[in-house]
């Protein structure tokens, strides 16, 4: 099943609950809000994963926010929103959502 997991700069709140069964491979859904537009953070973003072999992609929405789906173990998953975090000052918030993979992904790319 899933969960749901909202980071800002002044709190965490984790919400529901995360019941991984029989998968040591996780999706990881990720809304990306703030300035995230035009700052090379889509190229940014598919670099790290790219480094850490994470399969999926990236791209802009059109509210302003970025969008991730990324697939390879919780430990990774966790490591490129910290080091995406820790990028980009301009993050207020990231909406993530924790599920098994769904689709397979040939690599990590920017979707337009």
């Amino acid at each position: 099943m899933g969960g749901r997991l909202y980071l800002n700069k002044f709190s965490e709140e984790i919400q529901g609950s995360l019941i991984l069964i029989g998968s040591s491979m996780l999706e990881l859904h990720a809304t990306v809000h703030g300035r995230v537009h035009a700052i090379g953070f889509r190229a940014t973003t598919c670099s790290f994963a790219q480094q850490m072999s994470l399969k999926g992609l990236v791209r802009n929405k059109m509210d302003g926010s970025v969008e991730i789906i990324a697939q390879g173990k919780k430990e990774l998953l966790e490591k490129l929103i910290d080091k995406l975090k820790s990028a980009f000052d301009q993050i207020e918030d990231i909406e993530i959502k924790y599920a098994e993979p769904k689709t397979s992904y040939e690599g990590f790319s920017i979707s337009l």
